[in-house]
C-alpha cells in the first residue's frame, strides 16, 4: 500500500467529476512496466523476478528496512510480447510460423478466428500459466497489469499505428480477457483495431472489477468515431466541459522515450499543454504520462548520468506525473545507484500533493555562460545591442554583435545546441502563461564556417540562402520512403513503427551532386514543438521553403540602424543565448510551492533565481526552504535561489512561508 505522506490531496472531489468512475488513480500511479528494458523479451520469470524485487527489504529509507512496493510501486506490469502472433513478424520471432514480415497489412493477428471467438491467445512458451502468474502477484499483496492493443503482431493496416486500420475489433474479448485472468490494470496501445477508448472505460466498468487504466495514444481523432474522449482537449479544448468524463486514469501525452537528457525534456514539454491552464487537463483520476520512467536504463558515466537520471525523475515528480519504472528491479548494481532518488519521500510527496494545479514549465532564461552558441530569436525592435548590427557583406549574414565571439558571428542554418541535439529540443521550449514568447530559431555560426551564401530581394523582401554547389543530394523519394520517412521522423520506437525499414522493399536511391535550391529565411509566429501529434507552440526563426507569394513571415527590411525588422517595424530579429536553465514549478496545500530548476545546457550554469518568477508563491519578506534533493532545511531566501548546476544537474526546493508570517 502507498505510504501515506504529509501532503493532503485537497479539492479532489471537484476534480474527480472529470476521472473515470472507477476509483483508481487519485493520485499519480506508480508502478514498473518491462517495455523500456525487455521490450518483447518478457516471460514469466521476468515478471515473478520483479514481483519479487519491490519486496525486497534489504535497503532502507529513513534507517527502516523499506520495500518500493510499500511506496506505492506494487503494480508489476507486463507490456507488448505476451501474445502469441500468427505469423512471424520482425518483433517476435517464430521460425515455426510463416513469415509475415509487414504486419501493417492486416495479416496478423493474435486473437482466434471470429469463428473461434475472436479471444486473445497467449504466448505459452512464455507464460505457460498467465492466470497463476496474476494470482501468484496477488498472494505476495502485489497488483498485476496487462496490455492490449498490441504493437507486436499489430492487427492492423495501412496507414501506420492502426488509423482507420481494418482488422476486426474484439473489445468484448479483450476485456474478458484482462477480467478474468484478474489483471488490475491495463495499458492500451494504438497499433490495432480498437481505439474508442470510452467503449474501453464502460466496459471494464461494466465488468465490476476496478481496472486501473492507461491510454496509450488511443485518442487520436483520426482513429474513426468513436474515438474516446470526444476531441480530447488538445484539439478541441472546449470539449473538457463538465459533463465530459476521461476514460482513463492516465494517458501518454508524448511519443516513446529513451534514455537521453533531449528525450526526457521533450517528453516533458509535451505535458506543458495540459497542465499549464487554470483548468488542467491533467488531475486526480485522470493524470497526463509523458511515458515510462528511463531512470536505471542511462548510460554514460557519472556525475552526468546520475545527474540526468535525479533530473527526469524530479521533472515526473514535478509535473504530478505517473511514475512507473522501467529498469531491470533485480539488478542490484543499479538499484544501488538510483536507490536514493526513487525512495526520496520529499520528491515522492510532491509528486503526490494536489492543491489545484499540476506543476508545470514556468520559464526558459538564457544562458549565464559567455562561451554559448547564439540564437536568432524575434523581439521587440528596442534599439538594444541584441537588435543591432545586421549587415549583408559578400554574401554572409552579419549578425548583432553582442555575442562577443573571437570571431564574427553570421546566421548559419542549424537549429539546436551544436553536436547535442540536432532537433533543436533542448533549445526550443514550449511557451507558457508566465513566458508566453518563448521563442527559438536556428544557431549563429563562425562566418568562415557557413558553406553557402546569403542575398537579400529589396523589392520582395526575401532573404535567400544558397548552399555551396558541392552539397550532396539524393533524387526524388518514391512514395514508399516518402511514408518511411514520415514515420521515422516522429522518433517513435523502432520495435512498433520502424518495421518498414527492415522489411519493405524500396528502390535504390542514387546519390548525387544537385543544382542546390535557395531557400528563405522564415520569422514564424509558430512551429510545434514537444507533444507526439503536435503540442504548444514556439516563435521560430528558420530557414524553409521559399514562398510563392508575399508573406508577413518571410519579408524583411534593413533598417537605418542596422535592424533586420518583420513587416510593421515593429519585431526585429535578435541574438539571444542558448536557453540555459529552467524553472519548473507546483503548487501545494497550505501556500506551499515546489520548485525544480533545470540546467538544460550542455556546460555548467549559475543562475539566482527571482522568487518573483515563481507563481502562487506568497512568502511576504522570506521563504523557508528546503532542499528536496538533500532532505535538509535550508537558510530562508527572501528575493532570489542560487543554484550553480553542473550540466543537465537539477535543484529541487519546497518554498514556504517563513513561520512567523503563516
Amino acid at each position: 500500500m502507498k505510504t501515506l505522506f504529509v501532503f493532503l490531496i485537497v479539492g479532489v472531489s471537484l476534480s474527480l467529476t472529470l476521472a473515470i468512475d472507477n476509483g483508481l488513480g487519485i493520485t499519480p500511479p506508480r508502478g514498473w512496466r518491462s517495455w523500456n528494458l525487455f521490450q518483447a523479451n518478457i516471460n514469466d520469470t521476468v515478471m515473478r523476478g520483479q514481483m519479487h524485487a519491490v519486496l525486497d527489504t534489504s535497503r532502507t529509507v529513513g534507517g527502516k528496512p523499506t520495500t518500493l512496493a510499500s511506496l506505492g510501486f506494487d503494480y508489476i506490469s507486463m507490456d507488448d510480447g505476451w501474445q502469441k502472433c500468427n505469423c512471424s513478424t520482425p518483433g517476435s520471432v517464430d521460425p515455426k510460423l510463416p513469415q509475415c514480415p509487414n504486419c501493417r497489412t492486416g495479416a496478423c493477428s493474435w486473437h482466434t478466428s471470429d469463428a473461434d471467438g475472436g479471444k486473445p491467445v497467449v504466448n505459452l512458451e512464455k507464460f505457460p500459466d498467465m492466470k497463476g502468474l496474476v494470482d501468484y502477484g496477488h498472494s505476495l499483496g502485489l497488483k498485476v497489469g496487462g496490455y492490449l492493443n498490441n504493437c507486436v503482431c499489430m492487427e492492423g493496416g495501412d496507414p501506420p499505428m492502426g488509423l482507420h486500420c481494418t482488422s476486426p475489433t474484439h473489445y468484448e474479448q479483450d476485456v474478458e480477457f484482462i477480467v478474468s485472468t484478474g489483471f488490475d490494470g491495463v495499458k492500451i496501445d494504438n497499433c490495432g483495431s480498437s481505439h474508442n477508448m470510452t467503449l474501453w472505460a464502460e466496459l471494464f466498468n461494466k465488468s465490476g472489477r476496478p481496472v486501473r487504466i492507461e491510454s496509450c495514444h488511443t485518442f487520436h481523432p483520426n482513429n474513426g468515431t468513436p474515438s474516446g474522449w470526444p476531441n480530447f482537449p488538445v484539439w478541441s479544448p472546449e470539449a473538457h466541459a463538465k459533463d465530459v468524463q476521461c476514460p482513463m486514469n492516465m494517458y501518454r501525452t508524448g511519443g516513446d522515450i529513451s534514455a537521453s537528457f533531449s528525450s526526457i525534456l521533450g517528453e516533458s514539454y509535451a505535458v506543458v499543454q495540459y497542465a499549464d491552464r487554470p483548468d488542467p487537463f491533467s488531475h486526480p483520476g485522470c493524470w497526463a504520462y509523458p511515458d515510462m520512467q528511463e531512470i536505471g536504463n542511462f548510460n554514460g558515466a557519472d556525475p552526468q548520468r546520475s545527474d540526468e537520471e535525479r533530473t527526469h525523475w524530479g521533472l515526473w515528480c514535478i509535473m504530478s506525473a505517473p511514475l512507473v519504472l522501467g529498469f531491470d528491479l533485480t539488478d542490484k548494481v543499479t538499484m544501488d545507484r538510483v536507490w536514493s532518488t526513487i525512495t526520496n519521500t520529499d520528491a515522492l510527496a510532491i509528486n503526490d500533493a494536489w492543491a489545484g494545479l499540476p506543476g508545470t514549465l514556468v520559464k526558459s532564461y538564457p544562458s549565464t555562460d559567455p562561451s554559448v552558441p547564439f540564437v536568432v530569436d524575434q523581439g521587440p525592435c528596442d534599439g538594444s545591442a541584441a537588435t543591432l548590427g545586421w549587415h549583408l557583406d559578400s554574401g554572409k549574414l552579419y549578425a548583432p554583435g553582442e555575442q562577443n565571439k573571437t570571431q564574427p558571428q553570421c546566421l548559419g542554418t542549424q537549429s539546436g545546441p551544436i553536436g547535442q541535439d540536432a532537433g533543436g529540443i533542448l533549445s526550443c521550449p514550449p511557451p507558457t502563461t508566465a513566458s508566453p514568447k518563448t521563442g527559438c530559431g536556428v544557431l549563429f555560426e563562425n562566418c568562415s564556417d557557413i558553406k553557402g551564401s546569403w542575398t537579400w530581394n529589396a523589392t520582395t523582401g526575401l532573404l535567400f540562402f544558397t548552399q555551396d554547389s558541392n552539397t550532396v543530394g539524393m533524387d526524388e523519394p518514391t512514395p514508399s520512403l516518402n511514408r518511411m520517412l514520415s514515420w521515422s521522423s516522429r522518433s517513435l520506437d523502432p520495435e512498433h513503427f520502424n518495421l518498414t525499414w527492415q522489411t519493405n522493399s524500396v528502390p535504390s536511391q542514387t546519390l548525387r551532386r544537385t543544382p542546390p535550391k535557395p531557400q528563405c529565411l522564415q520569422a514564424k509566429g509558430t512551429a510545434p514543438v514537444g507533444g507526439f501529434y503536435g503540442g504548444p507552440v514556439s516563435a521560430f526563426t528558420g530557414v524553409g521553403g521559399c514562398p510563392s507569394k508575399s508573406s508577413n513571415t518571410s519579408n524583411f527590411a534593413f533598417s537605418d540602424k542596422k535592424e533586420l525588422q518583420l513587416p510593421g517595424g515593429n519585431v526585429c530579429l535578435r541574438a539571444r543565448p542558448l536557453w540555459g536553465v529552467q524553472l519548473w514549478s507546483k503548487p501545494l496545500p497550505n501556500g506551499e510551492v515546489a520548485i525544480l530548476v533545470i540546467n538544460i545546457a550542455d556546460r555548467p550554469q549559475k543562475m539566482s533565481v527571482p522568487i518573483a518568477d515563481i507563481p502562487q508563491l506568497k512568502c511576504g519578506t522570506s521563504c523557508q526552504v528546503r532542499d528536496v534533493w538533500n532532505q535538509k532545511n535550508m537558510p530562508d531566501q527572501t528575493e532570489t535561489i542560487d543554484v550553480d548546476l553542473r550540466v543537465h544537474e537539477s535543484a529541487f526546493f519546497k518554498l514556504s512561508p517563513s513561520k512567523n508570517e503563516s
